[in-house]
């Protein structure tokens, strides 16, 4: 009986030391945003399967938890990373697509107050937000220091964030 307990406590041990890739990977996905715009905005990460449906809507497996960014300032945005099936240890990046979600809370006449973006690699770690060269409503730019940052479609963002898509022509609301 001992040695059946020895032989499975070595398996066991044998088997939490394997790993796929021999990388291993942090429990929290962390990306650093630097406001640099004149309006407060609240950001936040999102992790995805890699492999969707082409022109179908983003659809994110885990949400990070919202910060408020004052301009001039700098605020970590984390998410748990997101579990295969539940269970065992996080995803690895290759596996994920990140996206960061900027939504202007400071009023403006804007109708654009969401954004987001898809860092085209690793999650970022530290994203620069400016001001862009819009004439009307806020135009934000995110920049990455090392992974392309790239903004997403609005045809693109979870049904939650398009809220222009859900309107009908000659509705009580557009009167």
């Amino acid at each position: 009986m001992k040695r059946l307990i020895g032989l499975v406590v070595l398996c066991a041990a044998g088997l939490a030391g394997c790993s796929s890739s021999g990388v291993t990977t942090s429990p929290t996905i962390e990306t650093a945003v630097s406001n640099q715009t004149t309006v407060t905005v609240r950001a936040s990460i999102h992790a995805g399967e890699r492999v969707r449906l082409q022109g179908a809507p983003i659809t994110p497996i885990k949400d990070g938890r919202a910060k408020e960014i004052v301009p001039g300032s700098t605020e970590t945005v984390t998410m748990p990373r997101p579990r295969s099936w539940g269970i065992g240890p996080g995803a690895p990046n290759e596996d994920l697509v990140f996206w960061l979600r900027c939504e202007v809370i400071t009023p403006t006449w804007g109708n654009d107050r969401v954004r987001w973006y898809e860092m085209l690699g690793p999650p970022a770690r530290q994203v620069t937000l400016t001001s862009g060269k819009s004439t009307k409503g806020t135009d934000l730019v995110a920049k990455g220091q090392i992974v392309p940052v790239e903004e997403v479609d609005q045809s693109m963002h979870p049904f939650r964030d398009r809220n222009r898509a859900f309107k009908v022509a000659g509705s009580e609301s557009d009167e």
